[in-house]
C-alpha cells in the first residue's frame, strides 16, 4: 500500500470512527468526540465538516456551555439512507422498510405455495422492489431459520423450509443489484434484543423463541456468541430418546413435542369435538394456519387448548431449566408466535424453570416477556446492515 494509500484509509477509518461515536450517543459535540476518540481537534473538524456536507449527519442545536460559545451538537440523520429488513418464514415473507434508526416504515408480506427456494426468493425480491421505489438503500438483511454461513449468505441447513446449500444472498444480490447479508433469524432476534430491548443492560442472557419452530439465541459477555453457525438450535435437542422422528432425522427432539405442530395435533386429539379433527384434518401446517387452528380450537373447545398447554408449558420449563443450568444467565427474554397464547403458558414455563433449576441458580435471573414483536425478527439484520454498511472497513476498502 501507497503512503497516500495507506493515508486514505485512515482518514476513511476515523471518519467511520467518528460516525459510530455519533450513532451511538445520539447527540454529542465536537469536543466530546475529539476527547473520546484521540483525534485531533483539527482531525475532527475536517472530518466532521465532510460527514456534514455529505449528509450523513446533522447540527441540532447546542449543547451548555461551561464558558465561551455553546457548542454545537451532532446526531445522525437517521433517513439519510434505508434497510430492508426481511424475515422468510414457513408459508410467508416479509420484508420491512427501516431508516437507520431501526424506524419501520412499511411492511409488505407475501404468502408462498411451499417452500422451494427459488419461488421463496422470487416473491421476497418482489416485495423489496415495491419498497426500494426513488429510495436510497444500504442493502437488504435477511432473517432465516437454521444454519447458515454468514460470510457467504448461504443456508446451509434449515429442517423448517427444507432447504439445503441454498445462495440466497448470491441469489438477492443478482435480482436486486443490493447488498445483501443473511442471519440466522434467531441471532436476528437476539441483535434486536440488544439494540431496542433490554439484553443491553445485561452481560449473559439468553433469547428464546416458541412458534412452529423452537430456537434460541445465546449473548455472551455482552456480544452475540455464533460460534460457527448453529449456535442455540435448543429445538433439536434431545427431550425424549423414545420421541418421535423430527424432521431433522433425530428423534425426541423438542420441537417434535412443543412446537405449534405438536400443539395443533394435541389440541385435536384431546378436544375429540368433530369440528376440530375436521379442520385439523384439513390444516397446511404452515405458521399462519396453525396459528388461526388455536384461536379456532379456544372457541370451540378451550378445555382442549389449555390441557395441551399445561403439557405445552412443563416441556418448555424443563428445557429452559436445562439452558439455565448450563449458562446460569443473569436474563432471559421469551418471544416468538406463541406468545399470542403466553396467558396459558408463560409463568408457568417460568415456575418450572425455577423449580427444577440446579441450587438457586435462577433465583435472581430476570425472566422477560419480548415487546418487539414481529419487529424483533428483522430489527437486529437491519443493525447489522447499518454496522457494516456505514461503521466497517471492508478488505475490499482496505486492499486486501
Amino acid at each position: 500500500m501507497t503512503a497516500k494509500g495507506s493515508r486514505e484509509l485512515m482518514k476513511m477509518i476515523n471518519k467511520r470512527l467518528l460516525l459510530k461515536k455519533i450513532y451511538n450517543l445520539d447527540k454529542i459535540d465536537r469536543a466530546s468526540l475529539s476527547r473520546d476518540t484521540n483525534l485531533s481537534p483539527a482531525s475532527v473538524t475536517k472530518l466532521i465538516s465532510e460527514l456534514l456536507e455529505e449528509k450523513l449527519i446533522r447540527e441540532v442545536g447546542e449543547a451548555k456551555s461551561t464558558g465561551g460559545r455553546k457548542p454545537v451538537l451532532l446526531s445522525i440523520n437517521e433517513n439519510y439512507a434505508y434497510i430492508i429488513g426481511a424475515k422468510i418464514g414457513v408459508g410467508y415473507v416479509t420484508a420491512d422498510l427501516s431508516n437507520l434508526s431501526g424506524n419501520l416504515y412499511k411492511r409488505k408480506t407475501i404468502y408462498t405455495d411451499g417452500t422451494q427456494s427459488n419461488n421463496v426468493l422470487n416473491a421476497l425480491v418482489d416485495g423489496c422492489k415495491e419498497l426500494i421505489k426513488n429510495k436510497k438503500v444500504l442493502g437488504i438483511a435477511i432473517a432465516v431459520s437454521g444454519v447458515v454461513d454468514t460470510t457467504g449468505g448461504i443456508v446451509k441447513d434449515s429442517f423448517l423450509l427444507g432447504w439445503r446449500d441454498i445462495q440466497v444472498k448470491k441469489f438477492i444480490e443478482s435480482k436486486l443489484g443490493l447488498k445483501c447479508i443473511v442471519l440466522n433469524d434467531l441471532d436476528s432476534f437476539a441483535l434486536g434484543q440488544i439494540w431496542k430491548g433490554k439484553a443491553n443492560s445485561f452481560s449473559n442472557s439468553v433469547v428464546m423463541t416458541l412458534g412452529i419452530g423452537i430456537g434460541s439465541a445465546f449473548v455472551i459477555d455482552g456480544k452475540l456468541f455464533t460460534g460457527r453457525g448453529g449456535v442455540g438450535e435448543i429445538g433439536h435437542m434431545t427431550l425424549d430418546i423414545n420421541g418421535e422422528k423430527c424432521s431433522c432425522g433425530s428423534e425426541g427432539c423438542f420441537e417434535t413435542m412443543a412446537s405449534f405442530d405438536a400443539l395443533v395435533r394435541k389440541i385435536s386429539e384431546y378436544s375429540k369435538d368433530s369440528e376440530l379433527l375436521d379442520l385439523y384434518s384439513q390444516l397446511k401446517h404452515t405458521e399462519l394456519s396453525e396459528i388461526s387452528f388455536i384461536r379456532k380450537a379456544l372457541e370451540i373447545k378451550k378445555s382442549a387448548v389449555t390441557q395441551a398447554f399445561d403439557e405445552f408449558a412443563y416441556i418448555v420449563g424443563i428445557a429452559l431449566k436445562n439452558i439455565i443450568n448450563i449458562l446460569a444467565p443473569e436474563y432471559v427474554v421469551i418471544g416468538g408466535e406463541a406468545m399470542e397464547f403466553e396467558e396459558y403458558f408463560f409463568e408457568k414455563i417460568i415456575s418450572i424453570a425455577k423449580h427444577n433449576s440446579f441450587g438457586r441458580l435462577a433465583d435472581n435471573i430476570i425472566f422477560d416477556k419480548d415487546k418487539l414483536g414481529e419487529d424483533g425478527w428483522v430489527l437486529g439484520g437491519i443493525y447489522q446492515m447499518i454496522d457494516e454498511a456505514l461503521f466497517e472497513v471492508s478488505l475490499e476498502e482496505k486492499g486486501g
